[in-house]
């Protein structure tokens, strides 16, 4: 299963222009880069942030979760989601909606 993070997208267009986009596109999605896991079919090419003890924790005790998918709700909290359905009703609800991202998103 393909990791696909958004994350690794804006580290990619940072990598290759020095610059984030306020929106990620399809364009970008698509776009090859050493970090985009959309397009690398493996970990990125390096950290996409820097793990505190908490994290590094958990990667060597993970939690058992059912849960496969995450998006933010532009509040520093996420909603998880058991499948891609769920996931992609929380991409519309908390990303595409203007309105939910209004004064929360990092792209303001």
């Amino acid at each position: 299963m393909p990791l696909q993070s958004d994350p690794t997208i804006l580290y990619g267009m940072i990598d290759a222009t020095g610059v984030a986009a306020q929106n990620i596109t399809k364009a970008d999605i698509t776009k090859p880069t050493r970090y985009n896991t959309y397009t690398v079919k493996r970990l990125p090419y390096g950290p996409i942030a820097n793990p505190g003890k908490d994290a590094i924790e958990a990667v060597l005790k993970p939690a058992h979760s059912e849960y496969y998918y995450f998006v933010s709700k532009n509040d520093g909290t996420h909603v998880f989601s058991k499948t891609y359905g769920e996931h992609v009703k929380g991409v519309k609800s908390f990303q595409l909606n203007p309105a939910a991202r209004e004064g929360h998103s990092w792209r303001d």
